[in-house]
């Protein structure tokens, strides 16, 4: 993660994990995070022009064992943007959480913004009114191909929200995106291996 930020829309940066015992094992990842202080990841500073940094990418995730205690898998994750260092003031976040439990989707995008129109919705549907915008969690996938940090990545570069820190980014990001793509895809193999074996001897390779 810190290779793909540096090579994109950052320098210098780099990102830390944080392994704990209690209340069971599991990896924290984040910027400036500390055991001790393992749930307060700072905002990773973005320049959007000259000067002083006016955006802020937040990243924490959790990691545990699956239930084999074979890999690692998420178990929950947050990516977003931010105006402020402290993550206070978002204007968007990446949202994903295994096995959520309230009824909204495992993998979800809020985005922090006001809209007349959807406020109307719920009044119009005979439910609540005057529901916001980012109140809503609008579903992004099933968990194994979920939007990735390098999603988010090329969303602040292409609207031109944030410029590439290197010539190379398209490269570094697509690059990282088949990394991706191939441990996701491992994973499903092994969840599902009658599906990929009959693929495979669809297309005769068995």
């Amino acid at each position: 993660m810190s290779d793909l930020l540096n090579g994109t829309v950052c320098t210098g940066i780099r990102v830390v994990s944080v392994v704990t015992e209690r209340p069971h094992p599991r990896v924290m990842v984040g910027y400036r995070i500390t055991a001790r202080d393992q749930m307060m990841a700072k905002g990773i500073p973005l320049r959007s022009g000259r000067g002083a940094p006016r955006l802020y990418l937040g990243l924490s995730m959790r990691l545990e064992a699956d239930p084999e205690v074979s890999y690692l898998m998420t178990t929950s994750s947050v990516m977003l943007l931010a105006l402020d260092p402290e993550l206070r003031q978002p204007l968007l976040h990446y949202d994903y959480e295994r096995e959520k439990a309230d009824g909204y989707p495992e993998a979800h995008i809020q985005v922090c913004a006001s809209s007349p129109a959807w406020e109307r919705v719920g009044e119009i549907c005979g439910g609540e009114k005057g529901r916001e915008l980012e109140r809503l969690h609008l579903p992004v996938g099933p968990r194994r191909f979920r939007p990735s940090l390098e999603d988010l990545i090329e969303f602040v570069i292409s609207e031109r929200i944030v410029p590439p820190m290197q010539k190379a980014w398209r490269t570094v990001l697509d690059e990282s995106r088949e990394r991706f793509r191939v441990k996701q895809l491992r994973a499903a193999v092994r969840r599902d291996p009658d599906t990929a074996l009959a693929v495979l001897r669809e297309e005769g390779h068995l």
